[in-house]
């Protein structure tokens, strides 16, 4: 601050302040320069008088052996300055820097003061690189190369920045972690599909991200570290389903997807607006509405992949996730009643997936089963969801009204949708009640089990997992038939399911009485070495040996014989023949 302060005034005696090499310097200091090199007085070119005592004598000194005590003062001068560097920090050049001001400061008459203007000038010079042919004495330029060297020592200053290799210290500590394995959880998923048959070559992925999964049938197994997850099941032939699950570090998390089939297909070109039916849905389509995965427009034939859910509880189950949702208006989240549920995708003659573009709608027609029209009154208002299968929740999204054709009475919904996949026109459910399950394993509690409700009619479903004392208590609508399923890895619900109904009177898994009792046995898993070995003589379960244990999948669909001489025309529902 000192260097500065001094030149920004203007010297009256001497002139204008003059800029050397990045500093000001006043007439009045070049004046004390050139008096030590020819004999000068302090004045601003008066002849030089007879110094007095108290004035710097070496200069008179330094002007009679002026190379040799410049040598002797750039040497001790470019020392110091060597010893600045060599202190390898910017303070200690600062410090060198505080000796220049010494020098502009003041005339302090020491002789040496006066002689190491000229050195420390030329340390300046070289440090800032300005030429030093400024400086009179020729050997005052001799200090270069010794500055030269400085600046080889503020060289190895860079070899500070080989501090930043002490962050290779982070490798060291994950090496550390290297050494010992990482903390994992295991995941098994089974699939089933409906129809009583397995899924093949499934895709599983873990918040979007595929998981590598050994096979064995209808069970995939993998690792993963520890925590929450949304985990996505796609089969080729299937909708997609997901669902969220908590993976523990050294523990196995095991999950249950029942996966729809693609029941119809149809096929069209996407130039003209399109009206197709695919099973029992009318799609509206507008022309040129389709964009591919890169969001490219696709004009070609595309085919529609429809796979509906049925009104029964058992084709429920192939349901995504569970029918809770939360409204967009606000509100907690209920049960839903489904009137429409369905996975509705397009894709290119390659097989590659087809979207409709930003701005583009489309919409679809429902014809409502008898078995549901009567559930629901014309001009009632359903609220259209589709599910995300990132966050495997059902979002809002649109509203459908109920409409009744005067001719026919048939009721159908309509819903504009301006994206394609599983789409949902329901009720909030009736009033709620419950169900309280508890399930035993070859007469033991059994904990872990995966337990299903199930709405007739599609009212309502919900998935639990019975706890440690073998029971949970599942929300479920009230005054509703609902069927129960429950099932493990390897273990049989003995039966089948079973079809209760819930009380007429709202109630919750808090109060004590309410809900509806069910008692469920399990017959523990047997040990296979081919399927030969797992036939369990139910003519609605597929026999199958993986993992070296038997699986017996609940068939719904089908003829069947329930033993019974008095019935006919047995159907399979559940894994359970019902006549």
């Amino acid at each position: 601050m000192g260097r500065h302060a001094v030149g920004q005034r203007q010297n009256d005696t001497c002139g204008p302040l003059t800029r050397r090499s990045g500093r000001l310097w006043s007439a009045r200091a070049l004046a004390l320069l050139l008096a030590g090199l020819l004999g000068l007085s302090a004045g601003c070119g008066t002849p030089a008088a007879t110094p007095p005592a108290d004035k710097d004598t070496a200069t008179a000194v330094d002007t009679a052996a002026d190379s040799q005590a410049d040598t002797t003062a750039q040497d001790t001068t470019d020392a110091a300055v060597g010893t600045d560097v060599t202190a390898n920090s910017d303070a200690g050049t600062q410090t060198d820097a505080a000796a220049d001001t010494d020098v502009i400061a003041g005339t302090d008459g020491g002789g040496p003061e006066t002689d190491s203007t000229s050195p420390t000038g030329s340390d300046v010079t070289a440090q800032t690189d300005t030429t030093a042919d400024t400086d009179t004495a020729a050997d005052t330029d001799a200090s270069a190369p010794t500055d030269a060297a400085a600046d080889t020592d503020t060289a190895t200053q860079t070899d500070t920045t080989t501090q930043t290799d002490t962050a290779t210290q982070t490798d060291t500590g994950t090496g550390t972690t290297d050494a010992t394995a990482p903390v994992t959880g295991s995941l098994q998923l089974k699939l089933v599909g409906t129809q009583g048959t397995a899924p093949q070559d499934a895709i599983v992925r873990l918040n979007g991200v595929e998981l590598a999964m050994e096979v064995s049938g209808s069970l995939y197994a993998g690792e993963a570290a520890p925590g929450e997850y949304t985990v996505q099941v796609e089969a080729e032939g299937y909708a997609p389903a997901a669902k969220v699950l908590s993976i523990a570090a050294d523990k196995t998390t095991q999950g249950l997807f029942v996966l729809t089939p693609v029941s119809d297909t149809a096929a069209f070109l996407s130039t003209a607006d399109t009206e197709v039916t695919v099973g029992d849905v009318q799609l509206a389509l507008p022309a040129d509405a389709f964009v591919d995965a890169a969001g490219l427009p696709f004009s070609g034939t595309v085919t529609v992949l429809f796979a509906p859910t049925g009104p029964t509880a058992a084709e429920l189950a192939g349901a995504p996730g569970p029918l809770v949702g939360t409204p967009s208006g606000g509100g907690g989240p209920e049960v839903l009643s489904a009137a429409f549920l369905a996975d509705i995708r397009f894709v290119a003659p390659d097989g590659s997936a087809l979207q409709l573009a930003a701005g583009k709608t489309a919409t679809l027609t429902y014809t409502l089963p008898e078995s549901i029209a009567q559930l629901y009154a014309e001009g009632q208002t359903l609220g259209g969801w589709f599910f995300d299968l990132t966050t495997a929740t059902w979002q809002q999204d649109g509203e459908s009204v109920v409409q009744e054709d005067p001719l026919t009475g048939a009721k159908s919904v309509s819903l504009a949708v301006g994206h394609f996949s599983w789409w949902l026109i329901a009720s909030g459910a009736k009033a709620e009640s419950c169900v309280r399950v508890t399930v035993t394993e070859d007469g033991v509690p059994k904990a872990g089990a995966i337990i299903q409700v199930l709405g007739l009619y599609a009212q309502g479903y919900q998935i639990g997992s019975s706890g440690a004392d073998g029971s949970s208590c599942i929300v479920a609508p009230a005054d509703t038939d609902v069927l129960v399923q429950v099932s493990d890895f390897f273990s049989v619900q003995t039966g089948g399911g079973q079809m209760v109904h819930t009380n007429t009177v709202a109630a919750t898994c808090g109060e004590a009485a309410g809900c509806v009792e069910v008692q469920v046995a399990l017959v523990g898993p047997k040990a296979c070495a081919a399927v030969d070995a797992c036939d369990d003589s139910n003519s609605c379960t597929k026999d199958e040996c993986a993992g070296g244990q038997c699986i017996h999948y609940q068939a719904t669909g089908g003829g069947c014989d329930d033993g019974n001489t008095c019935t006919t025309n047995g159907t399979c529902l559940a894994g359970a023949c019902s006549a």
